[in-house]
């Protein structure tokens, strides 16, 4: 199939998801889109014996898509740019220092703790990746963006892929840590120097939203032992974020600011 067909079927499918959300569904297009692709996903998996081939055609036309081609060095330039082109340049230059701090340091000091913490969970789980794996996992996963458990799971007989399943919960708690003391850990520190706005450190960290753009790098990463794993997560990750922070993130700036204005995120 060639390029431009690939990208008819994505927009014409991305349209029709749209128009689902509006009609039916009726949450913001960038969150009501991810329930609508799910259900879509879950019912081609459901019906799929029983139609013909089509979900291994459907399986075929995505096999054909390079993530990291379409997403990573197409789509993600007009996404910027989309975002990019409503920022006021006079507000950005008035919080630079918070925003790069948040943008360069936050980013670094998340990586490494959901990193670090990600290896040490997943080996005492029995589903150990070598370091720099779980590294990679904590970089792609940071930027906006229960041991006694295990016990008790492996006491019944419970197989690796539910063990995989409890790992993409327990990588939420993770990333919210990680991202509640990297902020922490720069936004106190700067509120002594310069103001900040009220409630800043918890809207900042509900508010940092992971997406396409952490999917499109989790699939782009080469075939090793580590891959599937690292993908699972991510989506875990992403599909919480969208689903469970997007859909609260303005009831917690209402809550936390005492308005309907939020800080600037990174």
């Amino acid at each position: 199939m060639s390029f431009f067909s690939l990208v008819s079927i994505l927009i014409s499918l991305a349209a029709v998801l749209s128009y689902i959300n509006y009609r039916y569904i009726k949450l913001p297009t960038t969150i009501g889109v991810m329930p609508a692709a799910l259900v879509a996903s879950l019912t081609l998996v459901l019906v799929g014996p029983y139609a013909g081939g089509f979900r291994e055609q459907a399986a075929t036309l995505v096999s054909q898509i390079d993530f990291n081609q379409v997403v990573l060095h197409g789509m993600l330039a007009f996404l910027l740019f989309a975002g990019a082109i409503q920022v006021n340049l006079d507000e950005l230059g008035r919080e630079w220092l918070t925003i790069s701090l948040l943008a360069i340091l936050g980013t670094l000091i998340s990586t490494c703790i959901v990193g670090g913490v990600t290896w040490l969970v997943l080996g005492r789980l029995g589903l150990g990746i070598p370091f720099l794996h779980a590294l990679l996992f904590g970089a792609l996963i940071s930027p906006t963006d229960p041991i006694a458990v295990l016990g008790i799971m492996k006491s019944v007989g419970a197989s690796r892929q539910l063990e995989v399943q409890v790992a993409g919960v327990l990588a939420i708690p993770i990333l919210l840590s990680a991202r509640l003391l990297s902020v922490a850990g720069i936004i106190g520190p700067l509120s002594m120097v310069t103001a900040q706005s009220k409630g800043a450190i918890p809207v900042l960290t509900w508010g940092g939203l992971r997406g396409g753009i952490s999917l499109a790098m989790a699939l782009s990463l080469p075939a090793n032992d580590s891959r599937n794993l690292v993908l699972t997560l991510t989506y875990f990750v992403v599909v919480f974020s969208i689903l469970v922070q997007g859909l609260t993130v303005s009831r917690v700036i209402r809550t936390t600011s005492g308005s309907t204005a939020a800080p600037q995120c990174s």
